[in-house]
């Protein structure tokens, strides 16, 4: 079950990781990303993504991104937080988002 990033960042100050958030292969390298069949859309503080380089040495998360997080990164524009978080798949968002705005996408 997706949790909002306050509910996991709880659970990693005692020293656990869920499972389902351990770094997996998500395109071009390894991370957490949603999976879009589970994830109800009306949650925007549900933890979708965490980049490859988003956990510290001892592997526990220290980027952690809910849809909210997307939103903003995209001025509010939903539309386009979904195609980030769609597209996005090792890199931080605020790094693709910032390519696709030098490239006027």
């Amino acid at each position: 079950m997706p949790m909002t990033k306050k509910e996991l960042k709880d659970i990693i100050k005692s020293g656990v990781l869920p499972r389902e958030y351990e770094p997996q292969n998500i395109g071009q390298g390894y991370g957490y990303k949603i999976d879009f069949d589970v994830w109800d859309r009306e949650d925007d503080n549900v933890v979708v993504y965490i980049p490859e380089f988003g956990y510290d040495e001892d592997g526990m998360p220290i980027s952690i991104y809910s849809f909210n997080d997307f939103l903003n990164i995209c001025n509010g524009n939903r539309a386009l937080a979904y195609q980030l978080l769609e597209d996005v798949d090792w890199q931080h968002p605020e790094t693709l988002y910032d390519e696709w705005m030098n490239e006027d996408f």
